[in-house]
């Protein structure tokens, strides 16, 4: 009996050494790098040399915006934006309004230099695009400063256009 019992016992053993030698299979080949997971590694350690961090000083000018968004692609460009603005909503503090009202004139500025009216010049899209989408986000957080903005500029073209009009040159 002691005999049957202790194969019985053996075999449970075995079973249960079964799954365990599967794991430590799966460890140990973990535990071996493997070329593939070497180039992994140095890509992720440049990644995150590279990450953008989640909060950021609120730009005082253009070349500080141009600090901050020159020289990437356009979904990183999207992202400091909508960090910038979500680290200095007015929700958090109300003296976040003067800093997204500056913003808010830093990104205007921004779309008419990379979207010249001459014409002549190069339009540079994608940055554009994200200059837009961020100045929809800002709009959304201070919507009676973005619409008084939004008139002033357009009454501006209404006049450039009305002097146009009136001169024999034509518009600016």
């Amino acid at each position: 009996e002691e005999g049957e019992e202790m194969e019985e016992n053996e075999d449970d053993l075995e079973l249960e050494e079964q799954p365990r030698s599967a794991v430590s299979r799966k460890q140990d080949a973990k535990a071996v790098p493997k070329p593939k997971d070497a180039k992994k590694d140095a890509e992720r350690q440049r990644a995150a040399a590279e990450e953008i961090p989640y909060t950021f000083d609120m730009p005082d000018d253009a070349g500080g915006l141009e600090h901050l968004l020159a020289d990437r692609e356009v979904k990183t460009q999207r992202l400091i934006l909508q960090r910038l603005i979500q680290c200095h909503a007015v929700a958090l503090s109300p003296h976040n309004k003067s800093k997204l009202e500056g913003l808010l004139s830093l990104l205007l500025n921004r779309v008419q230099s990379l979207a010249p009216p001459d014409g002549d010049s190069d339009i540079k899209h994608e940055s554009l695009d994200a200059c837009i989408w961020g100045l929809f986000l800002v709009s959304r957080e201070i919507p009676t400063h973005a619409a008084a903005e939004a008139i002033s500029l357009i009454v501006h073209l209404e006049q450039r256009l009305a002097d146009g009009v009136s001169s024999p040159d034509g518009p600016d």
